[in-house]
């Protein structure tokens, strides 16, 4: 059985730029339809540009758990979720201030813990699978924890 993102909504955090937005483009192009989150609304709306109709775009600071809850409530519908929010800071561990080193962990770590945690009901109800970027464990209905070689070979064979 063929994997296919047709007609799926698919949640994917930075969006806006590098590898989210070629994530947004590839799903996108495969059927599916992506939510996009981003912080830089510029980048969302050129992004809406190019999806068109297959794109839903939502302004939202991913380290702010608050703004996380109020702008992304209405969102029901999720058949999955790609973390591509993050930032590479510039210069070495010398030049690295602490805000730089606070809002990198942020940005690439916390935000990740955020947005999964807000999905994960959403998630269990309809029985589906959330793969966490970079991290090595995905969560089920039936709360079991499995490696990500499993949780793609399962994917696959569910779509």
């Amino acid at each position: 059985m063929g994997l296919s993102f047709n007609k799926k909504t698919i949640v994917i955090t930075g969006a806006g730029n590098g590898i989210g937005r070629a994530a947004s483009i590839l799903l996108a192009n495969e059927g599916a339809i992506i939510i996009s989150i981003d912080k830089d609304l510029k980048s969302l709306k050129k992004l809406k540009l190019i999806l068109k109709k297959k794109c839903v775009i939502k302004k939202v600071d991913c380290t702010k758990y608050d703004e996380i809850k109020k702008e992304l409530k209405d969102i029901n519908i999720v058949d999955g979720l790609v973390n591509c929010a993050g930032i590479v800071p510039q210069g070495d561990i010398i030049s690295c201030t602490r805000e730089d080193w606070i809002n990198t962990i942020n940005t690439n770590l916390t935000s990740v813990f955020y947005i999964t945690q807000f999905f994960m009901k959403k998630f269990i109800h309809k029985n589906s699978l959330i793969f966490f970027h970079d991290w090595e464990k995905i969560y089920t209905k039936k709360k079991r924890f499995y490696s990500e070689y499993i949780i793609c070979r399962i994917f696959y064979q569910r779509c």
